[in-house]
């Protein structure tokens, strides 16, 4: 009998933990929707992002390329070794 609750509320907590992942995966496709269209939030989003690297001391304007020779001069083997 114990067991046969122990069951049930085991297989209740999994209902509910699924059911509250997939509202909550709708509520975010339904957000990334909304925000993809709005032009006036992506341009806060934008400016935030640049108040945010220069509160880190970062250059606020994005790399213009990414160049394969950026990602090669920070391997190891380009270091002096002893």
């Amino acid at each position: 009998m114990i067991e046969m609750l122990a069951m049930t509320a085991m297989t209740a907590m999994t209902a509910m933990t699924a059911s509250m992942l997939v509202v909550g995966w709708i509520i975010w496709k339904v957000i990334n929707r909304h925000e993809e269209g709005d032009r006036a939030l992506q341009s806060k989003l934008d400016a935030d992002d640049r108040r945010a690297a220069i509160g880190r001391g970062e250059s606020p304007d994005p790399p213009l390329s990414d160049s394969p020779s950026d990602s090669l001069s920070d391997s190891p083997s380009d270091s002096p070794s002893n």
